[in-house]
């Protein structure tokens, strides 16, 4: 992809310096004049690509396959950036690291304020006291179970 981005560039630069003491508007044409002839030689490229490999579909099976996953594989690595809390970009990768810990200390923190605060609203809200249930209650439940029958996997009884 970056051979095919550096002749058009190269077309292109030198009427972008001509106009470097023109107005904003007209840069922002050549830009975009830029990005639109850079789209079609990607799309292209990719027609191209993907007719060359269709053509080795028939008769050369092993090198269809290997443009395939050569094609697939064919993606730039990640980039690791982060903005700080500040809005500053951070790209060395033990910064980012870093920071995203930080992110989701200050994550968890907030998440441990917002859950105290709704358990003390709910023990404010539910201050109706449940008794303990006592010994006969529990044996007349017990009594009432059926004999010989477990818990399935719903914990119903059979």
């Amino acid at each position: 992809m970056k051979n095919v981005k550096r002749p058009i560039q190269r077309k292109i630069l030198p009427e972008r310096n001509a106009y470097k003491q023109e107005p904003e508007q007209t840069k922002n044409n050549i830009h975009k004049q830029e990005k639109k002839i850079c789209k079609e030689k990607k799309k292209q490229w990719l027609n191209n690509r993907l007719k060359q490999i269709e053509a080795h579909k028939q008769n050369e099976k092993r090198k269809f396959f290997k443009d395939i996953q050569a094609f697939q594989n064919d993606s730039s690595p990640p980039i690791f950036t982060c903005k700080d809390e500040n809005g500053i970009l951070k790209t060395d990768k033990q910064e980012v690291l870093d920071r995203w810990k930080q992110y989701f200390a200050d994550l968890m923190k907030m998440d441990k304020m917002i859950t105290n605060q709704t358990q003390e609203e709910s023990f404010k809200e539910n201050e109706t006291v449940i008794e303990q249930p006592t010994y006969k209650e529990v044996s007349d439940i017990i009594l009432k179970l059926k004999e010989n029958k477990a818990l399935g996997t719903d914990n119903i009884p059979a």
